[in-house]
């Protein structure tokens, strides 16, 4: 499904003492399946902080891999001035950094337990995608991968399983001017 050259992108626990065989897994399946790893930005949720003991868990990692050489997003300023057209290199759209500090959501405001927060999408899919391209979100949970993609004038697909989960999703993408329709389809 993923284009050659195309992002795809994880957001995983950050390593610890417990996970940090089935996290370096995750990097061996995507190994096989054709994937480069890419890179790894740490999301820092903010100033929110909860220990448990050793660590305090207030970061995840976004991990991004590329299907073959990443495709060429951002602008090279010296030879698209030295050429007159514009020229790309390899990579994301910008550098990427060191860090995302984005406040989680909310609990109060959460329509699903895994939400991310939509300024932390918006930005991820800034660096992996251009307008007019398609985002495929496999595990849509809250949608919000489908908000952010609207909103900066992607396409996207949303698979969600569960009916409940659908109709919130639909709920929360009605009032996006680039919303179309959302489709369901039950299997037993």
């Amino acid at each position: 499904m993923l284009k050659d050259g195309c992002f795809l992108v994880e957001i995983l626990p950050a390593e610890n003492e417990n996970n940090y065989d089935y996290l370096y897994q995750i990097k061996k399946y995507a190994e096989q399946c054709g994937l480069l790893y890419y890179s790894k930005v740490t999301w820092k949720k903010g100033n929110f902080v909860s220990n448990t003991g050793r660590k305090s868990k207030n970061t995840q990692d976004v991990m991004i891999f590329s299907k073959g050489k990443a495709r060429s997003l951002r602008i090279d300023a010296k030879k698209t001035k030295d050429t007159g057209t514009p020229q790309y290199m390899s990579g994301t759209a910008q550098m990427l950094p060191a860090m995302f500090d984005i406040p989680p959501v909310a609990r109060k405001n959460k329509i699903h337990q895994s939400e991310l927060p939509l300024t932390l999408c918006e930005r991820i899919l800034q660096f992996v995608t251009r307008q007019g391209e398609t985002v495929l979100d496999t595990f849509a949970g809250s949608g919000v991968v489908g908000e952010a993609a609207l909103n900066l004038k992607r396409n996207c697909i949303l698979i969600e399983l569960a009916h409940r989960n659908v109709v919130k999703i639909r709920d929360r993408l009605a009032g996006n001017p680039f919303f179309r329709e959302v489709f369901w389809h039950a299997t037993t």
